[in-house]
Parts: C-alpha cells; structure tokens; sequence
C-alpha cells in the first residue's frame, strides 16, 4: 500500500477517534455517582473509549509516516514508545467494560 494512502487513512483514524471520544465523553455517567457502574450508558461509553484509543494508536502510524523524516531520531523514538503504551489503556478500557461490570 502507497505510502500515501496510509497517512490518508491514519487522518481517517483520528477524526474517528475524536467522534468516539467525543460521544461518549457526552454520554458517560459521572465517575463520582456510586450508581453509575449500573447505568445503562456505562458499557457504552467505555466500548467507545477503548475504540477512541484503538483508533489513536492507528492514527499515530499515520502521523509518524507523514512527519518521520522531519522528527529525525527523536520522533522515532516517541513514536515507538508511544504506540505500546497507548495498547494497555484500551486493555483496562475492555477489562472495565466486559469483565469487571457486576451484572
């Protein structure tokens, strides 16, 4: 695949995950309710967020092959260090959606 067609969809990926974070930022129960973990927008709204951040890390492929060269060194290194740190969140992200959630 073109280089070009990449940096394409890694755009594409971020503006997806902006929309995912940005609903359910609007629709997620407040953190300090002790009634929210049965809320019915609460798996939701962490599916979403797990998926914003899925997105994020593909989104960053993109950027890192559209300004790679310019960052030089440094940039590889964020880039790398950036990628798999963003995978443990959308994994607690799932964990609190699927597993932890009291039915």
């Amino acid at each position: 695949m073109p280089t070009k067609v990449l940096i394409r969809w890694g755009g594409a990926a971020f503006v997806i995950a902006g929309v995912f974070w940005g609903i359910t930022s609007l629709t997620h129960p407040s953190n300090y309710d002790p009634g929210a973990l049965f809320n019915r927008f609460w798996t939701p709204a962490l599916a979403g967020q797990g998926l914003a951040y899925l997105f994020c890390v593909l989104g960053l492929v993109g950027l890192f092959l559209r300004q790679g060269d310019q960052a030089g060194g440094v940039g590889l290194i964020g880039f790398v260090l950036s990628s798999p740190a963003a995978l443990p969140r959308r994994g607690s992200r799932w964990y609190n959606t699927c597993v932890s959630r009291p039915r």
